[in-house]
Formats: structure tokens, sequence, C-alpha cells
């Protein structure tokens, strides 16, 4: 996503002919967040989100499109290390969609047993 993730993004886009969209990808646990640190360090600054802070911050992105677009379908991108956090993010209100980060290829998640190897 080039480092674009954000609802302020995705709502000038959504006008061109979008019905769904993807928010994150989001680190939803402590060592998904630790190697989100290290992506960080390498200038992919998209996933600076602190564990107490980020079913908050999804939340809030959702309401963000969901106010001017209330019928586009709004989907999350999320990672972690066990199946908990991940169905947590399946109660964010007026989320439709809980993708489950399964390919992504930074070496820092492959390193910890998430992504696509």
């Amino acid at each position: 996503m080039a480092g674009i993730t954000d609802s302020k993004f995705l709502n000038k886009v959504i006008p061109y002919g979008f019905d769904a969209v993807t928010l994150g990808g989001y680190s939803l646990d402590e060592k998904t967040i630790e190697a989100s640190q290290k992506i960080i360090e390498r200038g992919r600054k998209e996933f600076d989100f602190p564990l107490d802070m980020i079913f908050s911050h999804i939340g809030n992105e959702v309401a963000s499109i969901k106010k001017v677009h209330p019928n586009v379908k709004v989907s999350a991108n999320v990672r972690a290390t066990n199946p908990q956090p991940i169905i947590e993010a399946g109660n964010i209100k007026d989320l439709d969609i809980v993708e489950i980060n399964c390919h992504c290829r930074q070496d820092e998640i492959l390193a910890i047993g998430c992504g696509q190897n």
C-alpha cells in the first residue's frame, strides 16, 4: 500500500468507484508490534501503533470512513501470533472484514511465524 493505510487516504479514493477498502496492516500483539518496531526503523512509519491504542485506532478509522461513505465495506488487515487479538478485531464496531495478514513478506514478520514464507 506504499505506506498509505489510513482513512484520510481511503476517503479520498472511494469516490473513484471503490465499494470496499482496507485499512492496515496492523500488528495486534506484543510479538508483532516488536517486529513492527524493526520495520519502523527501516522507515516504514505506517506500522507505528502502540498495543494499548491499536483497537481504538482501528475503530476510529472505520468510523471516519463509515461517516462519509456508509455503504462502503471496510476491512482491516491484521497480524498476530495467536488468534485472540484477531478475534477481538472482529468485534470492532462497523468493521466489515478482518483480513488476516497471511501474505506479508517483511523479514521481521516472517521471523516470528507470521506472513508468507
